[in-house]
C-alpha cells in the first residue's frame, strides 16, 4: 500500500539536528512482531517494555505483552528476573546498572526466545542548557543548546531527550564524537518538532536527558532516523535491531544525567 511517512535528513556535521520532507514509499503488510524497547540506566533499575507491532494502517497503539519470561544479567555474576507491572512494563528492584558492566537480556514470548546484548559507557555530565536564535529557520525562532565537554578517549556515543514544558519532543537526537573527540561541545537540538520565540520565552520550562550509549544502540537510532524520524515509533519498517531473534526494538545499557532550565 502507498503509505506517507516523514524522513529526516541529517545534516552532515551537526548531527543533533534534522529536518523532515515527505515522500510516498510501498510498505507491504508484515505478521505482528514483539517489540522489545528497554534500558537499564547508572545507579537505575532496569526497565523493559514489550508490545506487538500493529499493521502500518493502524494506529500506534499497540498491545502489550503481558506473559513475557524476562531475565537480565551482567558480567559481574548478576543476574534478576524481571517481573511484569502492568501494561507491557517489566523491571527488577534487584539490579542496578553500573558503569562498564555488559548486560545480557534474555525475552521469551509464547516459547520464542530474544536476547541482546550492551555495554554501558562511562558517563558524561551535561554542564548547562542555553538558547540560542538561529537566522537561518526565520530568525524568530530559538533552539536548545547542551553544553558538555566529550572525554578523550574516541568511541563516544550520545543521546539525547527533550522536554518543553515536560512535553516529549519526538524527534531523535544524536551524536558521535567523530568532530568533537576531547573537546568543548555546544550541540544545537534542531528539530521542526518545538519552536521557542524571542520575547515569549519566560516561564517555559526545558527538560534534557543526555544518555551515552554504545555503538550498536547508536547504529539502530541512525537507522531508525532514517526510517521514521521519531523515537517512539516501532514498526515492521524498523532498522535492524540489536536484540536478535527477529524482534525490533532496542536494549540499551546507558549511562544518563539530566538538566532542567527555566527561561
Amino acid at each position: 500500500m502507498n503509505k506517507a511517512i516523514y524522513i529526516p535528513i541529517v545534516f552532515a556535521l551537526s548531527i543533533f539536528a534534522s529536518c523532515t520532507k515527505v515522500i510516498d514509499v510501498n510498505i507491504d503488510d508484515a505478521p505482528p512482531k514483539v517489540v522489545i524497547v528497554g534500558s537499564i540506566n547508572n545507579g537505575e533499575v532496569p526497565t523493559i517494555k514489550i508490545s506487538k507491532t500493529v499493521e502500518v494502517d493502524q494506529n500506534n497503539s499497540f498491545p502489550p505483552v503481558t506473559n513475557a519470561v524476562v531475565t537480565l544479567s551482567d558480567d559481574a555474576g548478576n543476574r534478576a528476573t524481571l517481573q511484569h507491572l502492568g501494561d507491557g512494563q517489566y523491571s527488577a528492584t534487584n539490579m542496578l546498572g553500573v558503569e562498564g558492566r555488559t548486560y545480557n537480556l534474555t525475552v521469551t514470548v509464547d516459547n520464542k526466545t530474544y536476547t541482546a546484548s550492551s555495554t554501558m559507557p562511562k558517563l558524561v555530565v551535561v554542564d548547562s542548557l542555553t538558547t540560542r536564535r538561529f537566522g537561518g529557520f526565520g530568525g524568530n525562532t530559538e533552539f536548545v543548546v547542551l553544553h558538555y565537554t566529550d572525554p578523550p578517549q574516541m568511541g563516544n556515543y550520545y543521546r539525547a531527550t527533550l522536554y518543553l514544558n515536560d512535553s516529549l519532543i519526538p524527534d531523535i537526537f544524536i551524536e558521535d564524537d567523530k568532530y568533537i573527540n576531547g573537546n568543548s561541545r555546544e550541540a544545537v537540538l534542531f528539530s521542526g518538532e518545538y519552536e521557542l520565540v524571542p520575547g515569549e520565552l519566560a516561564g517555559q520550562k526545558i527538560n534534557v536527558e543526555i544518555n551515552c550509549i554504545d555503538k550498536n544502540v547508536y547504529d539502530y537510532f541512525v537507522e531508525l532516523i532514517e526510517v521514521n524520524g521519531a523515537a517512539n515509533v516501532a514498526s515492521p519498517s524498523n532498522p535492524k535491531s540489536n536484540i536478535s531473534g527477529g524482534a525490533v526494538g532496542y536494549f540499551s545499557a546507558q549511562t544518563s544525567a539530566s538538566l532542567e532550565k527555566v527561561l
